[in-house]
């Protein structure tokens, strides 16, 4: 589960500090593999490096469709619909973090990371950290 504190201003120009919550189960992340590719992670890294904006904006946009939701009040349940996502996408909040992600490197490897299922994101961790040790 990350959580994300979104600083915004809301319709009525009122200036708000909310937090929003985004998951990404083991199954959604098996369906963006599918549709991205094998090596997401390269992928990512190579729109990056190429700076290939329209397949950032689909591919972020993608994850936050897909990790977004609202987590009941008990823990047991984190609900997702097309009415809870469009509720967010049509707040200024969404445009905040969006923005955000788009324009700063670390605010999107922060997120990438945070939504990603614990484990897999403790494997991605461990080889990454393989690939910068130095070789001997």
């Amino acid at each position: 589960m990350y959580i994300k504190k979104i600083k915004f201003k809301d319709f009525n120009d009122n200036e708000r500090e909310q937090d929003f919550y985004f998951n990404l189960r083991k199954d959604e992340l098996t369906k963006l593999t599918a549709k991205y590719g094998q090596n997401f992670e390269q992928r990512v890294r190579n729109m990056a490096m190429n700076d290939d904006k329209a397949g950032l904006y689909t591919l972020f946009e993608d994850l936050l469709k897909c990790s977004y939701g609202v987590k009941s009040e008990d823990g047991l349940h984190f609900r997702k619909s097309d009415q809870i996502w469009y509720d967010f996408y049509d707040s200024p909040a969404y445009e905040a973090l969006f923005m955000e992600i788009m324009t700063d490197t670390d605010a999107a490897t922060s997120f990438f990371k945070g939504i990603m299922p614990k484990d897999i994101a403790e494997k991605v961790e461990e080889e990454l950290e393989k690939r910068a040790a130095p070789k001997s």
